[in-house]
């Protein structure tokens, strides 16, 4: 439900939904253990990390770097007093302030980045003019800074916001952590699996559809006719950013890649003639399509990668049939060239769906290489050096959860100023250039939070990749789970952790992978074991 409303970018619904799922599930599973006398152990180990790391955030609230700028007094004589000397500044400063204090009722961190964002550029344009207004400025921005530690967790403004970005994290911590105690059926985690085959197919033919017919109107809402897309060359399907369907798409792909998998691995060539291989395989280019339909070009070279690493593990399982090493070898590179052609189509077929998209990905990509040849990197390198700056500035606890949009102007290099402000320039609706993410998950995390807030929050599905390391035989288990790395490496490129259906898969998913490594392992046992019992003579 949450992939299709809008990809849960729906707040507060969204919140209010992950909670209610989340602690329904709680109860029911109390209640079933109760009715069937057997004892709830609360699985509060797995959870310490999540727990600290609200405390984390929380402690953080209470340290706060700013304050909200609708509760600064504004300076009226001083406004005034500069304002006679400097008549012509007056509209343009005046303007500015409106928005900023406008905007600090509803989002007090969009409204200090607007401050900043002015500062800077008014330092920039009339600097060098000795500007009354400037002392003005500075009394202001003087006023809207706290005083704080620097030496504890702060945030930048403690308001709610602040919670509502890390309680999805405690809750979403909280339900893999069920799922991963009380599911004790490899059966049902299959069906749970191919429930999301199921939901990742329909969005995708949906979204097909929509893009195939898509035509743009002043009137129209794009995502379903229910909701706006903040820019319509980017959204697919339900969600609103391509590069995040993509990042979901995978995950789904890596399921169904996995089930279809299994079958091969049990039946051989009889599991040609089940309807569980065909669904899968059916299922898994449906999805592989509109990856490139969606003109992801980053979600593209994921995809390309993946279907690579199928062709390699095929090419590999094909060699154990052979004897002589020159017929591996021939096996292997038949068995690879043949799924890398199957494979190249899906993607040249998908590119080739929407003209108007492929053209506009050659041409982004060409156009950034001879930048890039000309000695001028792409714009996300720029961001990524900002973001990178402003986690040394606090590299231990970070500037607070949810800080990056609020403080980005004030590490914000011309570079990427100049590169933003000419991309939007065609955008599809007049905007300031300020930027909401960094489009790299982990280093805003890193700037955010710090390496305390980032070590909290990865510690448990590390460990769980660690001792599980041992347990990926089952091919359900290694495909699901790269589809989980992909979706973690894609992290590096973009911010789809902070798109909530593509969080909630990742969680579900990651839990689901490795408890049905370890009922695969505890089934091995008990086969064994029965098989030796069976050998016995009484």
């Amino acid at each position: 439900m949450t992939s299709w409303a809008k990809a849960g970018l729906l707040s507060p619904w969204w919140e209010w939904f992950i909670t209610a799922v989340v602690l329904t599930g709680v109860m029911g599973v109390l209640l079933l253990r109760l009715g069937e006398r057997l004892p709830f152990v609360f699985p509060w180990k797995p959870l310490v990390p999540f727990v600290l790391f609200v405390g984390f955030v929380g402690t953080s609230m209470l340290n706060p770097s700013h304050r909200p700028p609708n509760e600064i007094p504004f300076n009226l004589e001083a406004f005034e007093e500069a304002a006679l000397h400097d008549p012509v500044l007056v509209p343009y400063v005046g303007d500015e302030f409106r928005d900023v204090r406008g905007q600090s009722e509803q989002d007090p961190g969009r409204a200090i980045a607007l401050f900043y964002r002015f500062h800077l550029d008014f330092q920039k344009t009339f600097g060098s003019f000795d500007s009354p207004f400037e002392s003005f400025i500075h009394d202001y921005e003087k006023n809207l800074k706290s005083e704080h530690s620097a030496w504890l967790p702060s945030c930048v403004t403690a308001d709610v916001s602040t919670l509502k970005r890390c309680l999805p994290l405690a809750l979403l911590a909280l339900q893999a952590s069920m799922l991963w105690r009380f599911l004790e059926s490899r059966r049902l985690i299959r069906r749970l699996f191919l429930v999301v085959v199921a939901n990742g197919v329909l969005l995708a033919v949906a979204g097909t559809l929509q893009k195939l017919s898509y035509e743009p109107g002043d009137h129209l809402k794009e995502i379903w006719g229910l909701w706006d897309a903040p820019e319509p060359r980017y959204y697919f399907a339900s969600f609103t950013y391509k590069n995040h369907w993509s990042a979901f798409s995978l995950l789904c792909l890596g399921v169904a890649t996995g089930l279809a998998w299994r079958e091969l691995r049990r039946k051989g060539s009889l599991a040609w003639r089940e309807p569980m291989l065909l669904g899968c395989m059916v299922a898994a280019v449906l999805i592989a399509i509109t990856i490139p339909l969606s003109g992801s070009r980053s979600g593209t070279l994921f995809l390309i990668s993946f279907l690579l690493s199928i062709a390699l593990v095929a090419g590999w399982s094909v060699t154990r049939r052979f004897v002589t090493i020159p017929k591996r070898w021939a096996a292997f590179g038949g068995t690879v060239s043949v799924c890398m052609l199957a494979t190249g189509s899906v993607v040249w077929f998908g590119a080739g769906l929407h003209r108007e998209t492929e053209a506009e990905a050659v041409t982004n990509t060409l156009g950034q290489w001879e930048d890039f040849r000309q000695g001028s990197p792409p714009l996300r390198y720029y961001l990524w050096k900002d973001t990178f700056k402003m986690f040394l500035d606090k590299p231990v606890f970070g500037h607070g959860l949810g800080s990056f949009r609020a403080l980005h102007p004030v590490y914000q290099s011309q570079e990427y100023k100049r590169q933003r402000e000419f991309g939007l320039a065609y955008a599809h609706r007049p905007l300031k250039p300020l930027t909401e993410h960094s489009h790299n998950d982990w280093l805003q995390y890193l700037a955010e939070t710090g390496v305390v807030g980032v070590v909290l929050l990865v510690f448990m599905p590390a460990l769980g990749l660690w001792q599980h390391r041992r347990r990926w035989k089952s091919m359900t288990t290694v495909w699901a789970l790269l589809g989980c790395l992909f979706f973690a490496a894609y992290s590096f490129m973009d911010f789809p952790s902070r798109t909530p259906a593509c969080l909630v898969l990742f969680a579900i998913t990651f839990s689901l992978t490795l408890k049905h490594a370890v009922l695969d392992e505890k089934r091995g046992h008990f086969g064994r074991r029965r098989k030796g019992l069976k050998g016995k003579v009484v």
